[in-house]
């Protein structure tokens, strides 16, 4: 059983008519369903709807294909350990450069009012907090914002300029260091292993010399000879400060 069009030959199934009917839209308002030859894409995928059934609501001004429709994007998100405040979708096209990776978007932010921060869906849901990375010896973490310094921030691995206002990874143990998001989650920088919540193993330090005996060593920076504890030189130096 379906719905059938005398005039266009159109059909659909009921229950896809149904579940259609049964989602609640993040516009709030009951979209209806249209087959029109025409260019529009869907405001959240973007995907071609010129031969295919779409909704749109023509309160929002806005077009939705039908899986966007079934699922679409969440009104509100909170991740607690990426920001202390829940996000809300705005529902617009708007522009707007990400306060998470630094990259321009053109519509459907995720805003923080109390914070004024505007975020890409992806970025709130994918960007990883805690991460190692192939071009520096200590974890990083991302941030929103680095801080107002003195200096100019320049990106470990692209070594270009990072805007401070926006989002990057830093090194708590480098206070110079940090990265661009996009830099950092790059498949050849980063594993794709998220360590949030992964206890940190204590780095094992090195003595600077292989000790031989009790007299000789092999420092490090001078590997091709063995440096002898000089007994006179040491008697000296203890004489000239006694002096």
């Amino acid at each position: 059983m379906g719905c059938y069009c005398m005039e266009c030959g159109f059909s659909l199934h009921m229950e896809c008519l149904e579940s259609f009917r049964d989602h609640q839209l993040q516009c709030n308002h009951f979209p209806k369903l249209f087959l029109i030859n025409e260019n529009y894409n869907c405001h959240f995928c973007r995907l071609d709807l010129s031969t295919s059934l779409f909704a749109r609501c023509t309160t929002c001004n806005i077009n939705m294909d039908l899986s966007c429709a079934s699922d679409p994007p969440p009104l509100n998100i909170f991740r607690p350990k990426h920001h202390e405040h829940s996000l809300k979708l705005l529902l617009r096209e708007v522009t707007f450069t990400c306060n998470a990776c630094g990259v321009v978007g053109d519509r459907n932010p995720y805003v923080c009012y109390e914070c004024h921060l505007m975020v890409h869906k992806d970025c709130i849901e994918g960007l990883p907090r805690v991460i190692n990375i192939n071009r520096h010896d200590h974890r990083v973490s991302h941030t929103f914002h680095l801080g107002q310094e003195e200096r100019d921030w320049e990106c470990g691995v692209c070594r270009r300029r990072i805007d401070w206002v926006y989002g990057a990874y830093a090194c708590s143990r480098c206070p110079s260091y940090a990265i661009h998001s996009t830099c950092a989650t790059r498949k050849e920088v980063w594993d794709g292993i998220e360590l949030e919540d992964v206890p940190e193993e204590d780095e094992e330090v090195q003595d600077p010399y292989k000790k031989i005996n009790e007299t000789d060593i092999i420092h490090f920076s001078h590997e091709e000879h063995v440096l002898r504890l000089d007994e006179t030189c040491a008697t000296d130096n203890d004489a000239m400060r006694e002096a």
